[in-house]
């Protein structure tokens, strides 16, 4: 059976996404072995500079990558942020990203985003904004 692995950065701490993350790992248990794992995110000043929220986001790739798997220097990395400007989206694959979904999710683009990733498209592949 496929096993997945689900790496947020930061507490799923909202009703909705705790909710999700449980009715996501139910539908998938037919299919695979979903399990969430949750990394600590930066802490940021109250009100950060675009630098510090770059940097930011740049060591929370890098905590990803730096995880003890083996295939942690390979494994998607999809960004889901409140920004969805273009030049937000350019930070995301410069911190070392593969996607890049804006809040609220949607979860077609999502599911979309997450068969690319799975058959080894790049973000270069990917039509679109997902």
């Amino acid at each position: 059976m496929l096993s997945v692995h689900l790496i947020c950065v930061g507490k799923l701490k909202e009703k909705f996404y705790l909710e999700a993350a449980a009715e996501y790992q139910k539908r998938l248990s037919a299919y695979c072995k979903l399990t969430l794992v949750e990394l600590p995110e930066e802490k940021l000043p109250q009100n950060p500079t675009q630098g510090q929220i770059d940097q930011a986001l740049f060591k929370e790739a890098q905590a990803i990558r730096a995880m003890d798997r083996s295939d942690a220097a390979t494994v998607p990395i999809i960004a889901v942020t409140a920004n969805a400007f273009a030049e937000d989206i350019a930070k995301t694959t410069e911190a070392g990203m593969d996607a890049h979904i804006s809040k609220p999710i949607d979860f077609v683009v999502l599911n979309r985003t997450l068969a690319r990733l799975i058959n080894g498209e790049k973000r270069s592949q990917m039509p679109g904004k997902a």
